[in-house]
């Protein structure tokens, strides 16, 4: 018995005495026909192999950042986000530059509400001199009427200041005994007129609800010939300026002035009555002369 099998083109007969034989026959024909690479015999170790130069070797490469498997990526590298700084020192994502710091409200007028524009009729008295018996001191008072034709109740209460031209600053009621306050009632005789704390409070409107205030200071050095009074409260109307050194807001008031001269020594006067003055002068710019042209409104 003999088998004929196909090598590298034609064929080649040989027996096949035995299962042995056939099997080697076999086992040598497939080490021709698979490639070499197969049946390569294993490399040798490095202490067998001759020695050779070995190539430098190269800096392994930083480390990048994967997303784990599951979650979104497949596991291979994914671009890291860049945080390094810039060279000002900062990051390089841009920020929003800061405006320049400005003294705050400077050159801002903040003008007062139409529901504060209004205001009292306000009618100044005559202006004396007290002087107390029992102590000689003296004492500077003056009254008023006031009517309410706004057209609304008005809350009255008044702040009166007192300057002369000797630069004496007061404020009424301040440093005026009770006593004193009652003996120039007593002596003026008018049942409607009130001191300073009693007339505090609503004023109704129209001519029958007027009322009628005394008010008190005390006169120190009588020896002048110029006063002014202050009288806030009159009117509603309030603004805020800014202050001319620290620039913030402050509040100002529509005030009247009224102006007094007083012709010679005010003591051997005694009480005789002083007029406000018509022929005020000074009205400076955003003050407006009254009506009937005694005393002016102003921002103070």
């Amino acid at each position: 018995m003999s088998v004929s099998l196909p090598i590298w083109g034609h064929y080649m007969r040989q027996p096949f005495p035995s299962t042995d034989l056939i099997s080697l026959t076999l086992a040598g024909m497939l080490s021709v026909a698979v490639p070499s690479a197969a049946f390569a015999l294993p490399t040798p170790d490095d202490g067998d192999a001759p020695a050779t130069a070995k190539p430098a070797q190269k800096t392994p490469a930083a480390p990048t950042e994967s997303k784990p498997t599951g979650q979104g990526g497949s596991g291979s590298a994914t671009e890291k986000k860049d945080e390094s700084p810039a060279r000002d020192g900062g990051t390089k994502e841009a920020t929003a530059a800061k405006p320049a710091s400005t003294p705050p409200n400077r050159g801002v007028v903040r003008s007062y509400s139409r529901a504060s524009d209004w205001q009292l009729e306000f009618k100044p008295g005559l202006l004396r001199l007290y002087v107390d018996a029992s102590t000689g001191d003296n004492f500077w008072y003056f009254t008023y009427k006031v009517v309410n034709r706004t057209g609304a109740e008005r809350l009255w209460a008044p702040r009166f200041e007192f300057f002369s031209e000797r630069g004496e600053i007061k404020i009424s009621g301040r440093e005026v005994p009770t006593r004193v306050t009652d003996q120039i009632l007593e002596l003026l005789g008018n049942p409607l007129l009130e001191d300073q704390n009693e007339i505090l409070g609503d004023i109704l409107i129209g001519e029958e609800n007027a009322k009628e205030g005394l008010v008190v200071w005390p006169a120190g050095d009588a020896d002048v010939n110029e006063l002014t009074v202050f009288a806030t409260g009159a009117s509603g109307r309030v603004r805020k300026v800014p202050d001319a050194l620290s620039g913030e807001l402050k509040a100002e008031r529509w005030t009247l002035r009224f102006n007094y001269h007083l012709p010679g020594d005010a003591v051997p006067r005694g009480s005789q009555p002083i007029e406000p003055s018509r022929a005020d002068d000074d009205v400076k710019e955003g003050a407006e002369r009254r009506p009937d042209d005694i005393g002016v409104w102003l921002w103070r």
